[in-house]
């Protein structure tokens, strides 16, 4: 197998982008958003002034430690890679200039035509998934992305302009129908419920929608895939020894009459899901989306609060939802 041999930029080699590495490596993020403010306050009010809209600051995570550095290289300089894009509807477009060095991601986005920090983050996160999925694929490797902070060049002279992103965020109620104590006690299983065959496999299902709508949350452009999943995993609870093999529809009925659950509760969920898992890469909207996951936390919720009590249906109590 032949040797690839790196090229440096001038003025770099082997030994300076180690160095580079180690400091990056061992910054925290508040260190590191007190570097880009220190290095910004040294910019002429001219290159500020010419500065895009948005600039988006993460890291690339990776299984091993070696870092990742994605550049274009011309006439011995890095150079980053600059990419157009448009939201399928036309809502939302912009151009961005990427680069990833050493494993951290700096994306510089202007000439934006819709959306906001938001909307214009999530897309940038996918377009960094994107590019990593094209190198890990060339590579044999995987790769994960964490978008930890953006700059709105349009407050530059504000406050605290270096600050938090989080991907996929969404307004949500807190005031959910179980404490973290009591929710901690059903997954983790009481010694005297550990025989209990019904309550094992639920509290299994239970965990995974759990897991899904976390990632309802955190991979907006998924939204209604893990969406449904959680309310699938719930259904599974449902499904007893007697069901033909293959046919749901028994135990969605269970479900749904047990837990005071409306089929129209479900059916936009189920309807986006379909169109996600066939390949339509269109993103919800931030209402869709917020709608979506607020519905499945309170079909997880009545699903809790039947376990709590015994899984006998719930009372009228609770409203039907329609």
């Amino acid at each position: 197998m032949s040797e690839t041999k790196l090229r440096f930029p001038p003025g770099w080699d082997e030994a300076r982008v180690q160095d580079v590495i180690r400091h990056y490596e061992s910054q925290t993020e508040d260190e590191l958003a007190q570097e880009i403010e220190a290095a910004f306050d040294e910019m002429s009010p001219a290159v500020v002034a010419g500065a895009p809209t948005y600039t988006f600051l993460g890291t690339v995570l990776r299984a091993n430690q070696e870092p990742v550095t994605i550049a274009l290289v011309r006439e011995g300089n890095l150079e980053p890679i600059v990419v157009s894009s448009m939201t399928l509807d036309g809502s939302l477009s912009f151009d961005a200039s990427i680069r990833i060095v050493a494993s951290r991601i700096e994306v510089s986005v202007s000439t934006v035509s819709g959306g906001n920090h938001s909307s214009v983050g999530n897309y940038v996160d996918r377009l960094i998934r994107v590019l990593l999925d094209v190198y890990g694929y060339v590579q044999g490797g995987s790769y994960d992305v964490y978008i930890s902070h953006y700059i709105d060049h349009r407050t530059l002279d504000s406050e605290n302009w270096v600050r938090p992103f989080t991907v996929g965020s969404l307004d949500l109620p807190q005031d959910v129908g179980v404490t973290f104590d009591s929710l901690l006690r059903i997954v983790m299983l009481e010694p005297s419920d550990r025989h209990d065959e019904r309550r094992v496999r639920s509290v299994g299902q239970l965990t995974q929608a759990l897991g899904d709508i976390r990632e309802s949350i955190r991979n907006p452009h998924d939204t209604a895939l893990h969406c449904f999943r959680a309310i699938e995993n719930i259904r599974q609870c449902y499904v007893e020894p007697g069901d033909a093999s293959g046919d749901a529809k028994p135990s969605w009925k269970r479900m749904r009459t047990q837990l005071r659950i409306e089929r129209s509760w479900i059916d936009d969920i189920a309807t986006a899901r379909h169109l996600q898992a066939h390949g339509d890469s269109r993103m919800l909207s931030g209402a869709q989306r917020e709608d979506f996951v607020k519905r499945v936390r309170v079909v997880v919720d009545r699903f809790i609060a039947s376990m709590q009590n015994g899984f006998d249906p719930l009372s009228d109590e609770f409203e039907v939802l329609t």
